[in-house]
């Protein structure tokens, strides 16, 4: 290999290099956008399961309650037992509710995990095909970039202008693929952006609605 070629090849290499770190950058942000779904979901089925526990808490004791009335006043019983079936009629009301909402909740967290896994999918297909094509366009330039250098070596100092030429020509082309690397690392931040948009907006949608339930619970 010779003084000419060595740098355009370490400057292909470089460009080579840069093509395949974007897109395993790009593949490791959507991974981690992928975790942080499901830990999202996970943390709503804990949200319910201690809600849950904090109605069945009250309700135990709201019977303790009454079962001490009853035990510690002769004939309270016949007073506690409408009591009883009024309290009893009323958590499994709220308990009945508050499986309902939750179980939407759940559903349109699920749909909505499916539906990035979908996308982000199609994405990364999508992605890697398109990046398959330009390195293997940058192979061919390369190449093309190399014999023609190392022709242009092989001959005598007359054709040095045509050589500088054809260098000149090989860095502009080096440089439209750098440009279009560019193009495609704003396009797929871009892109991820929007799903981290869309997570953060689905994650407040949830959030007003746990709040809500919290609300409706405390009432």
């Amino acid at each position: 290999m010779s003084a000419y070629t060595t740098p355009i090849d370490a400057m292909f290499e470089t460009q080579r290099s840069a093509i395949k770190q974007s897109q395993q950058a790009t593949k490791q942000a959507i991974e981690f956008q992928r975790n942080a779904n499901r830990m999202g979901l996970s943390g709503l089925k804990s949200t319910e399961s201690a809600q849950r526990q904090s109605v069945e808490l009250l309700e135990s004791g709201a019977q303790g309650y009454l079962s001490a009335v009853e035990a510690m006043t002769p004939g309270a019983q016949a007073d506690t037992g409408q009591l009883r079936r009024q309290t009893d009629e009323l958590f499994g009301q709220l308990k009945t509710s508050h499986a309902d909402v939750f179980e939407t909740l759940t559903e349109e967290a699920e749909r909505g995990v499916r539906s990035y896994d979908e996308l982000a999918a199609e994405y990364l297909d999508a992605m890697d095909e398109q990046l398959e094509a330009l390195l293997d366009a940058h192979a061919d330039v390369q190449s093309q970039v190399l014999e023609a250098t190392e022709g242009y070596e092989e001959r005598s100092s007359e054709f040095q202008e045509r050589f500088e030429e054809a260098m000149d020509e090989g860095m502009e082309r080096a440089e439209e693929f750098q440009d279009r690397l560019e193009e495609q690392f704003e396009t797929q931040v871009e892109q991820t952006e929007q799903f981290q948009e869309q997570l953060e907006a689905q994650a407040e949608q949830f959030q007003a609605q746990l709040d809500e339930q919290a609300r409706e619970l405390q009432a």
